[in-house]
């Protein structure tokens, strides 16, 4: 948001950049955000993980990292096309933390497969905490009601959709947008 407010977007297209060289840096700045994130994540764990129960099984769920990153991509290009919408710093984090319980109070009156469609569920599902999965076992035990959850490889797809659409979607705005 800061970008529109002090002008630097406008400020690098008047000094020669095009305005896709302009989106792709911000893109590229999410990804990197990304990978950062993902890889101090890792190193916590590893070494946290191999100090409190052994380095011998290590890389045991390794590829838990790769779910986290296309977890983390998602939820900053969300924040990426909430700010290119609202345009204003305060308001738009607001509206993206307000977004998280309103999904879920929405989802709450919906049937359970279908609110394992959105956005932010699927990007939340990629990597469960375990004691929420184990609640739900006890209760499917409980009622004899049999949950439906959607597949692994379905929550990736998924979630790359969801990514490419939020950043076609703030390339798009961006593009026929004044700035």
């Amino acid at each position: 948001c800061n970008e529109f407010q002090f002008k630097t977007f406008r400020q690098n297209v008047i000094e020669g950049m095009s305005k896709t060289q302009v989106i792709t840096s911000k893109f590229l700045l999410v990804l990197l955000m990304s990978v950062m994130v993902t890889l101090y994540t890792f190193l916590v764990g590893f070494i946290l993980g191999g100090l409190y129960s052994g380095f011998g099984n290590a890389y045991e769920g390794i590829h838990q990292i790769f779910y986290y990153l296309l977890q983390t991509v998602g939820y900053f290009s969300f924040a990426f096309l909430f700010a290119i919408i609202v345009r204003k710093s305060a308001l738009s984090i607001v509206l993206f933390i307000i977004y998280f319980p309103i999904e879920t109070i929405v989802g709450i009156f919906l049937p359970k497969g279908l609110y394992q469609f959105f956005p932010l569920k699927v990007l939340a599902d990629l990597t469960p905490m375990p004691f929420f999965e184990h609640v739900i076992a006890m209760e499917e035990k409980r009622t004899k009601i049999d949950y439906w959850f959607m597949p692994t490889e379905w929550k990736l797809i998924i979630s790359f959709a969801y990514v490419m659409l939020f950043f076609g979607l703030s390339y798009f705005i961006l593009k026929k947008r004044d700035l």
